[in-house]
């Protein structure tokens, strides 16, 4: 299974729907089981988004076949601020909601560090990416990961002022973008010092406050027809990867399993 696209959307909602009695068509239960299964969904609204951003949505979504394809989906309508993290160890602004029980719903989270770059042309030279417009400090995005124009994501590995080192399958010129962030599964909780206990360390350093979060994230699936993203009237006019209408709407996903 795959993570969704890092587009991030102008919101993001997670609401129950369609609960559902167990003992409903004389189904008998255990009186100690739950009562409901709650069902929820995610909802993505963007508010407007490029061709590009268009096109690499439309390329995931193509790859996913009728709900059948899981894959997961980050909670961006609820970031946790990170206050420490000490080995496997993230102290986070509060715990609740979160699960070390893969069947409530998902124990998987993501710490996204807020920070970045991007840029609209580069060339590519081997693994090696140029951007003259560029003057970054000396391995500053070291360890980050990277998007290129078609949406294939690795990792940087160096950097100087104006390329990048990239790890993995060579990336496409164009467009790209650059982030930071680390997927675990919680093994525990200390709830009452703030504490998820991953399954092992997420390689980041705790840095200033506001800068890192942890995000719920929930396995998926997909099942519109369509993406639900309607064409708008504007128009870019660069000559790069965002050349092309631009688009906004709502994404909704189905989370499998139940949760509260």
């Amino acid at each position: 299974m795959s993570f969704f696209p890092f587009i991030q959307p102008n919101k993001s909602t997670r609401i129950p729907v369609r609960p559902t009695s167990r003992g409903f068509m004389g189904q008998q239960v255990v009186q100690t089981r739950k009562q409901y299964d709650v069902y929820h969904i995610i909802r993505y609204s963007y508010d407007i988004i490029s061709s590009r951003q268009y096109r690499i949505l439309d390329n995931h979504f193509r790859s996913v076949n009728g709900g059948v394809t899981s894959f997961w989906v980050v909670d961006w309508g609820d970031p946790r601020p990170i206050s420490a993290i000490s080995g496997d160890r993230v102290t986070i602004n509060n715990v609740q909601g979160f699960s070390a029980n893969s069947g409530d719903g998902g124990n998987k989270i993501l710490l996204w560090q807020n920070s970045g770059d991007y840029g609209n042309d580069c060339t590519i030279l081997g693994q090696v990416l140029t951007d003259r417009k560029k003057a970054w400090t000396v391995n500053e995005w070291q360890s980050h990961r990277f998007m290129d124009s078609i949406g294939a994501e690795s990792y940087v590995a160096s950097n100087t002022v104006n390329t990048l080192t990239i790890t993995g399958a060579t990336p496409i010129a164009g467009a790209y973008d650059i982030y930071r962030n680390a997927s675990n599964l919680v093994s525990n909780i200390d709830t009452g010092l703030r504490k998820l206990f991953l399954s092992a360390s997420p390689g980041m350093a705790y840095t200033t406050p506001l800068e890192k979060f942890v995000l719920p994230v929930y396995e998926c699936f997909y099942a519109q027809d369509s993406l639900g993203l309607e064409q708008l009237d504007d128009f870019n006019y660069e000559p790069n990867d965002n050349y092309g209408p631009y688009f906004s709407g709502t994404i909704e996903f189905i989370q499998s399993g139940t949760g509260t």
